[in-house]
This record gives C-alpha cells, sequence and structure tokens, in this order.
C-alpha cells in the first residue's frame, strides 16, 4: 500500500502514463514490472507479483555493480518510477 511513497522518498522519479498506455493497463494481470539497465547494454525486464515485497526486490538489486538505472512500472496507479544510479 505504501510502496508508491516509499519509493518517492527514495529519490524514485515518478512519470504518469500517457494515453495508450493507459488503456492497455487496463489488460494487464500483474501490477508491478521492474526493468534493469545494465552497464553493458542488457536490458531485463521481472514481473513481480502482488505478494512479493517490491522494496526488498529494488534494493537487493541496487546492490550490483552494473546496474546504472531501475523502472519500475506501476500499473495499479498507472506511473512510472525512474531512477539513475550512476
Amino acid at each position: 500500500m505504501f510502496e508508491p511513497i516509499r519509493l518517492s522518498l527514495r529519490g524514485y522519479q515518478r512519470i504518469p502514463f500517457n494515453r495508450i498506455e493507459l488503456l492497455d493497463s487496463c489488460y494487464r494481470p500483474y501490477q508491478y514490472v521492474l526493468t534493469v539497465f545494465e552497464t553493458n547494454g542488457r536490458v531485463l525486464d521481472f514481473l513481480i507479483e502482488d505478494d512479493d515485497n517490491i522494496i526488498e526486490i529494488v534494493d537487493k538489486v541496487m546492490k550490483e555493480s552494473y546496474v546504472w538505472k531501475i523502472v519500475i512500472t506501476d500499473y495499479k496507479r498507472q506511473q512510472y518510477y525512474e531512477r539513475k544510479l550512476r
């Protein structure tokens, strides 16, 4: 419930969806998608279930040395949370 507030306090920039993304978000069976951008150019997407703790998962990913940007897509609240680490 408090994940959006906790993410904004940790320095994540909130970006709202555009209209096409709003329509698409109605058909998603999951709430969060974690997108990890690595320094070698790879982009990884992970589906996060509703009962998983998104804050713990993000904290573990942020500790990796090759991660330079994290984007969390929240389909329930129709917005992105973005943070550049390097």
